[in-house]
Protein backbone atom coordinates (compact mmCIF):
# COMPACT_ATOMS: atom_id res chain seq x y z
CA UNK A 1 0.00 0.00 0.00
CA UNK A 2 1.74 3.17 -1.42
CA UNK A 3 2.21 5.80 1.72
CA UNK A 4 3.06 9.26 2.72
CA UNK A 5 3.73 11.26 5.48
CA UNK A 6 1.56 14.22 5.88
CA UNK A 7 2.53 17.03 8.23
CA UNK A 8 -0.13 19.39 9.20
CA UNK A 9 0.41 23.01 9.73
CA UNK A 10 4.15 22.53 12.11
CA UNK A 11 4.78 26.25 11.47
CA UNK A 12 6.57 29.56 12.71
CA UNK A 13 3.32 30.93 14.14
CA UNK A 14 2.91 27.68 16.38
CA UNK A 15 6.47 28.96 18.43
CA UNK A 16 5.87 32.44 18.30
CA UNK A 17 5.21 32.94 21.98
CA UNK A 18 7.04 32.73 25.14
CA UNK A 19 4.15 32.28 27.54
CA UNK A 20 1.63 29.76 25.67
CA UNK A 21 3.72 26.99 24.67
CA UNK A 22 2.29 23.73 22.80
CA UNK A 23 2.26 20.42 24.94
CA UNK A 24 5.67 18.57 25.24
CA UNK A 25 6.66 20.67 22.30
CA UNK A 26 10.51 19.87 22.20
CA UNK A 27 9.58 16.02 21.94
CA UNK A 28 6.61 15.98 19.78
CA UNK A 29 9.32 18.33 17.15
CA UNK A 30 11.48 15.31 17.55
CA UNK A 31 9.49 12.86 16.82
CA UNK A 32 8.27 14.66 13.66
CA UNK A 33 12.04 15.00 12.23
CA UNK A 34 12.10 11.28 13.22
CA UNK A 35 9.95 10.83 11.03
CA UNK A 36 10.60 12.83 8.31
CA UNK A 37 14.10 11.31 8.30
CA UNK A 38 12.70 8.09 7.55
CA UNK A 39 10.69 8.81 5.33
CA UNK A 40 13.12 10.70 3.38
CA UNK A 41 15.60 7.39 3.62
CA UNK A 42 12.83 4.90 2.66
CA UNK A 43 11.49 7.16 -0.02
CA UNK A 44 8.36 7.83 1.46
CA UNK A 45 6.52 11.06 0.13
CA UNK A 46 6.06 13.82 2.32
CA UNK A 47 3.69 16.28 2.63
CA UNK A 48 3.44 19.44 4.31
CA UNK A 49 0.01 20.93 5.13
CA UNK A 50 0.66 25.28 5.25
CA UNK A 51 -2.67 26.74 7.07
CA UNK A 52 -2.99 30.66 4.95
CA UNK A 53 -5.16 33.25 6.45
CA UNK A 54 -6.07 37.31 5.16
CA UNK A 55 -4.71 38.62 8.11
CA UNK A 56 -2.72 37.69 11.76
CA UNK A 57 0.24 35.17 12.02
CA UNK A 58 -0.78 33.10 8.63
CA UNK A 59 -0.80 35.80 6.69
CA UNK A 60 1.11 34.77 3.44
CA UNK A 61 4.73 35.24 3.46
CA UNK A 62 5.26 36.71 6.53
CA UNK A 63 7.44 34.84 8.43
CA UNK A 64 5.20 33.22 11.09
CA UNK A 65 3.41 31.44 7.86
CA UNK A 66 5.99 29.64 6.80
CA UNK A 67 6.87 26.23 7.43
CA UNK A 68 8.57 25.57 11.09
CA UNK A 69 12.47 26.11 10.53
CA UNK A 70 13.73 22.99 12.04
CA UNK A 71 11.09 20.76 9.58
CA UNK A 72 11.60 22.80 6.55
CA UNK A 73 10.94 20.89 3.13
CA UNK A 74 13.34 20.01 0.48
CA UNK A 75 13.20 20.86 -3.11
CA UNK A 76 11.18 17.26 -4.24
CA UNK A 77 8.85 17.61 -1.12
CA UNK A 78 5.22 19.08 -1.50
CA UNK A 79 3.35 21.93 -0.05
CA UNK A 80 -0.37 22.06 -0.08
CA UNK A 81 -1.78 25.66 1.01
CA UNK A 82 -4.82 25.54 3.31
CA UNK A 83 -7.51 28.12 4.30
CA UNK A 84 -10.08 25.97 6.87
CA UNK A 85 -9.39 23.09 9.19
CA UNK A 86 -9.47 20.92 6.93
CA UNK A 87 -6.95 19.81 4.83
CA UNK A 88 -9.04 18.53 1.91
CA UNK A 89 -11.32 21.22 1.50
CA UNK A 90 -10.61 23.72 -1.67
CA UNK A 91 -7.15 22.08 -1.42
CA UNK A 92 -4.93 19.83 -3.98
CA UNK A 93 -4.16 17.72 -1.27
CA UNK A 94 -6.60 14.84 -2.75
CA UNK A 95 -4.85 15.78 -6.10
CA UNK A 96 -1.57 15.58 -4.64
CA UNK A 97 -1.80 11.86 -3.58
CA UNK A 98 -3.57 10.73 -6.31
CA UNK A 99 -0.62 11.47 -8.57
CA UNK A 100 1.29 9.85 -6.24
CA UNK A 101 -1.16 6.30 -5.53
CA UNK A 102 -1.47 7.21 -1.83
CA UNK A 103 -3.58 5.19 -0.05
CA UNK A 104 -2.26 5.12 3.28
CA UNK A 105 -1.24 8.63 4.99
CA UNK A 106 0.87 9.13 7.98
CA UNK A 107 -0.39 11.82 10.45
CA UNK A 108 1.47 14.20 12.84
CA UNK A 109 1.51 17.90 13.02
CA UNK A 110 -0.51 20.79 14.71
CA UNK A 111 -3.39 21.72 16.21
CA UNK A 112 -4.43 18.37 17.74
CA UNK A 113 -8.41 18.90 18.31
CA UNK A 114 -8.51 21.53 15.13
CA UNK A 115 -6.97 20.98 12.18
CA UNK A 116 -5.37 17.06 12.54
CA UNK A 117 -8.77 16.03 14.31
CA UNK A 118 -10.67 17.14 10.67
CA UNK A 119 -8.41 16.37 8.71
CA UNK A 120 -8.24 12.70 10.15
CA UNK A 121 -11.78 12.54 9.84
CA UNK A 122 -11.94 14.09 6.35
CA UNK A 123 -9.25 11.33 4.96
CA UNK A 124 -11.94 8.49 6.54
CA UNK A 125 -14.38 9.62 4.64
CA UNK A 126 -12.84 9.99 1.68
CA UNK A 127 -11.39 5.73 2.36
CA UNK A 128 -7.80 6.42 3.21
CA UNK A 129 -6.10 4.08 5.51
CA UNK A 130 -4.71 6.57 8.38
CA UNK A 131 -1.70 5.88 10.50
CA UNK A 132 -1.79 8.92 13.57
CA UNK A 133 1.30 8.96 15.32
CA UNK A 134 0.10 9.82 18.59
CA UNK A 135 3.41 11.30 20.36
CA UNK A 136 3.98 13.66 17.02
CA UNK A 137 0.99 15.78 17.04
CA UNK A 138 0.55 18.37 20.14
CA UNK A 139 -1.74 21.43 21.15
CA UNK A 140 -1.88 24.22 23.35
CA UNK A 141 -3.58 24.32 26.79
CA UNK A 142 -7.54 25.67 26.40
CA UNK A 143 -10.25 27.27 28.75
CA UNK A 144 -11.12 24.23 30.12
CA UNK A 145 -8.56 21.01 29.26
CA UNK A 146 -4.79 20.98 29.17
CA UNK A 147 -3.09 20.62 25.90
CA UNK A 148 -1.83 16.93 27.60
CA UNK A 149 -6.35 16.33 28.32
CA UNK A 150 -6.90 16.97 24.91
CA UNK A 151 -4.22 14.91 23.18
CA UNK A 152 -5.18 11.83 25.25
CA UNK A 153 -8.89 12.43 24.58
CA UNK A 154 -8.52 12.55 20.84
CA UNK A 155 -5.81 9.72 20.73
CA UNK A 156 -8.65 7.40 22.51
CA UNK A 157 -11.58 9.03 19.74
CA UNK A 158 -9.52 8.37 16.76
CA UNK A 159 -8.00 4.96 17.79
CA UNK A 160 -9.48 1.64 15.69
CA UNK A 161 -12.53 4.77 14.31
CA UNK A 162 -11.22 7.03 12.35
CA UNK A 163 -7.12 5.83 12.46
CA UNK A 164 -4.56 3.58 13.95
CA UNK A 165 -2.72 4.68 16.33
CA UNK A 166 0.99 4.25 16.71
CA UNK A 167 3.68 5.88 18.69
CA UNK A 168 6.75 7.19 16.23
CA UNK A 169 9.40 4.23 16.85
CA UNK A 170 6.46 1.58 16.13
CA UNK A 171 5.73 3.45 13.04
CA UNK A 172 9.55 3.91 11.90
CA UNK A 173 9.87 0.40 13.12
CA UNK A 174 6.79 -0.92 10.73
CA UNK A 175 8.52 1.12 7.62
CA UNK A 176 12.03 -0.13 8.03
CA UNK A 177 10.43 -3.57 7.89
CA UNK A 178 8.13 -2.74 4.55
CA UNK A 179 11.54 -1.50 3.40
CA UNK A 180 13.42 -4.63 4.19
CA UNK A 181 10.52 -7.02 2.80
CA UNK A 182 10.98 -4.64 -0.57
CA UNK A 183 14.34 -5.47 -0.82
CA UNK A 184 13.68 -9.19 -0.40
CA UNK A 185 10.83 -9.06 -2.94
CA UNK A 186 13.15 -6.91 -5.29
CA UNK A 187 16.08 -9.70 -5.04
CA UNK A 188 13.90 -13.02 -5.88
CA UNK A 189 12.40 -10.72 -8.92
CA UNK A 190 15.72 -10.32 -10.25
CA UNK A 191 16.66 -13.60 -10.71
CA UNK A 192 13.58 -13.88 -13.07
CA UNK A 193 14.90 -11.23 -15.35
CA UNK A 194 18.01 -10.33 -17.35
CA UNK A 195 19.54 -7.71 -19.22
CA UNK A 196 20.63 -7.33 -23.41
CA UNK A 197 23.55 -4.29 -24.04
CA UNK A 198 23.44 -2.78 -27.37
CA UNK A 199 22.99 0.05 -29.62
CA UNK A 200 21.00 1.06 -32.67
CA UNK A 201 20.38 -2.97 -33.53
CA UNK A 202 17.64 -2.32 -30.33
CA UNK A 203 15.91 0.26 -32.00
CA UNK A 204 13.15 -1.81 -33.10
CA UNK A 205 12.61 -3.53 -29.65
CA UNK A 206 12.30 -0.36 -27.69
CA UNK A 207 10.03 1.35 -29.90
CA UNK A 208 6.87 -0.75 -29.18
CA UNK A 209 7.58 -0.09 -25.23
CA UNK A 210 8.63 3.42 -26.04
CA UNK A 211 4.51 4.08 -27.33
CA UNK A 212 3.56 2.50 -24.02
CA UNK A 213 5.77 4.90 -22.43
CA UNK A 214 4.48 7.99 -24.37
CA UNK A 215 0.36 7.16 -23.90
CA UNK A 216 1.15 6.90 -20.63
CA UNK A 217 1.94 10.22 -20.80
CA UNK A 218 -0.26 11.64 -23.17
CA UNK A 219 -2.92 10.39 -20.54
CA UNK A 220 -1.47 11.43 -17.45
CA UNK A 221 0.33 14.56 -18.20
CA UNK A 222 -1.60 17.88 -16.59
CA UNK A 223 0.14 20.21 -18.99
CA UNK A 224 1.53 18.41 -21.95
CA UNK A 225 -1.35 16.51 -23.40
CA UNK A 226 -1.08 17.12 -27.37
CA UNK A 227 2.54 17.15 -27.45
CA UNK A 228 3.08 13.73 -26.17
CA UNK A 229 -0.29 12.79 -28.81
CA UNK A 230 1.84 14.35 -31.22
CA UNK A 231 5.22 12.10 -31.01
CA UNK A 232 6.38 9.20 -33.14
CA UNK A 233 9.31 6.96 -32.90
CA UNK A 234 10.67 7.99 -35.91
CA UNK A 235 11.82 11.37 -34.93
CA UNK A 236 13.31 10.11 -32.23
CA UNK A 237 15.21 7.49 -34.48
CA UNK A 238 16.47 9.88 -36.87
CA UNK A 239 17.75 12.07 -33.98
CA UNK A 240 19.56 8.80 -32.70
CA UNK A 241 21.69 8.80 -35.88
CA UNK A 242 23.25 11.90 -34.96
CA UNK A 243 24.47 10.60 -31.66
CA UNK A 244 26.49 8.01 -29.85
CA UNK A 245 23.77 5.64 -28.10
CA UNK A 246 24.22 3.20 -25.61
CA UNK A 247 20.27 0.79 -24.73
CA UNK A 248 20.07 -1.51 -21.92
CA UNK A 249 17.10 -3.83 -22.09
CA UNK A 250 14.94 -5.78 -19.28
CA UNK A 251 14.27 -9.03 -20.11
CA UNK A 252 11.90 -11.60 -18.54
CA UNK A 253 13.70 -14.59 -18.24
CA UNK A 254 10.75 -17.06 -18.81
CA UNK A 255 8.08 -15.17 -21.52
CA UNK A 256 11.40 -13.91 -23.25
CA UNK A 257 10.03 -10.60 -23.50
CA UNK A 258 10.95 -7.00 -23.23
CA UNK A 259 9.80 -5.65 -20.08
CA UNK A 260 11.93 -2.19 -19.90
CA UNK A 261 14.52 -0.11 -21.17
CA UNK A 262 17.24 2.89 -21.22
CA UNK A 263 18.41 4.70 -24.16
CA UNK A 264 21.24 7.25 -23.10
CA UNK A 265 23.61 9.24 -25.56
CA UNK A 266 26.27 11.22 -26.27
CA UNK A 267 26.20 13.92 -28.78
CA UNK A 268 28.84 15.46 -30.82
CA UNK A 269 29.39 18.19 -28.32
CA UNK A 270 30.36 15.40 -26.05
CA UNK A 271 26.86 16.35 -24.01
CA UNK A 272 25.70 12.85 -22.43
CA UNK A 273 21.94 13.01 -21.82
CA UNK A 274 19.55 10.33 -20.71
CA UNK A 275 17.00 10.18 -23.58
CA UNK A 276 14.86 7.73 -22.37
CA UNK A 277 13.58 5.27 -19.69
CA UNK A 278 10.47 2.65 -19.11
CA UNK A 279 9.64 -0.33 -17.44
CA UNK A 280 6.23 -1.81 -17.07
CA UNK A 281 4.29 -1.38 -13.82
CA UNK A 282 5.39 -4.50 -12.43
CA UNK A 283 8.85 -4.20 -12.45
CA UNK A 284 8.47 -0.30 -10.55
CA UNK A 285 10.06 0.23 -6.81
CA UNK A 286 11.99 -2.99 -7.12
CA UNK A 287 15.29 -1.33 -7.94
CA UNK A 288 15.44 -2.03 -11.71
CA UNK A 289 15.33 1.44 -12.58
CA UNK A 290 18.46 2.21 -10.39
CA UNK A 291 20.31 -0.53 -11.72
CA UNK A 292 19.93 0.77 -15.30
CA UNK A 293 20.14 4.08 -14.43
CA UNK A 294 23.52 3.43 -12.99
CA UNK A 295 24.68 1.54 -15.92
CA UNK A 296 23.35 4.31 -18.25
CA UNK A 297 25.67 7.19 -15.95
CA UNK A 298 28.68 4.97 -16.18
CA UNK A 299 28.66 4.56 -19.49
CA UNK A 300 28.45 8.04 -20.21
CA UNK A 301 31.25 9.01 -17.90
CA UNK A 302 32.88 6.32 -19.85
CA UNK A 303 32.99 8.04 -22.78
CA UNK A 304 33.99 11.22 -20.49
CA UNK A 305 30.70 13.22 -20.76
CA UNK A 306 31.24 16.92 -20.26
CA UNK A 307 27.78 16.75 -18.64
CA UNK A 308 24.64 14.80 -18.48
CA UNK A 309 21.41 16.11 -18.78
CA UNK A 310 18.02 14.88 -19.12
CA UNK A 311 14.63 16.34 -19.94
CA UNK A 312 11.41 16.17 -18.12
CA UNK A 313 8.03 17.26 -18.63
CA UNK A 314 6.66 19.85 -15.97
CA UNK A 315 4.46 18.57 -13.26
CA UNK A 316 6.10 15.18 -13.60
CA UNK A 317 6.92 14.97 -9.48
CA UNK A 318 7.35 11.14 -9.88
CA UNK A 319 10.16 11.61 -12.05
CA UNK A 320 11.69 14.11 -10.55
CA UNK A 321 11.89 12.53 -7.31
CA UNK A 322 13.21 9.59 -9.36
CA UNK A 323 16.33 11.44 -10.75
CA UNK A 324 17.28 13.63 -7.90
CA UNK A 325 18.51 10.53 -6.68
CA UNK A 326 21.06 10.12 -8.91
CA UNK A 327 21.93 13.98 -8.58
CA UNK A 328 19.65 15.36 -11.00
CA UNK A 329 17.92 18.42 -10.25
CA UNK A 330 14.65 20.33 -12.13
CA UNK A 331 15.62 23.62 -13.69
CA UNK A 332 13.22 25.88 -15.37
CA UNK A 333 13.82 28.04 -18.23
CA UNK A 334 11.21 30.95 -18.78
CA UNK A 335 10.78 32.09 -22.59
CA UNK A 336 9.31 35.32 -23.14
CA UNK A 337 9.92 38.74 -25.45
CA UNK A 338 12.93 40.71 -24.32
Amino acid sequence: MKKCLLIIDVQEAMFCSDEVRLFNEVQVVKNIKKLIQTAREREIAIVYIQHTENDGLYKKNQKSWEIYHEIAPFKNDIVVEKTSWDSFLNTELRHELEKLDVKEIIVAGMQTEFCLDTSIRSGYEKKYSLVVAKDAHSTFDSNVLTGKQIIEHHNNIWNDRFARLKNTEEIIDELSNLNLKNREHAESFNADISYEIGGFELLDRVEKLWYELNSYHENNSKYFKNQFASFDFDMRRKSFKEKNIWIKMVIDNTTKLDLGYIVVSIDNNNIGEIESLYLKPDLRGLGVGEIIMRDAISWINSNKAKKITIGVAYGNERAFKFYEKFGFYPRVTLLGKI
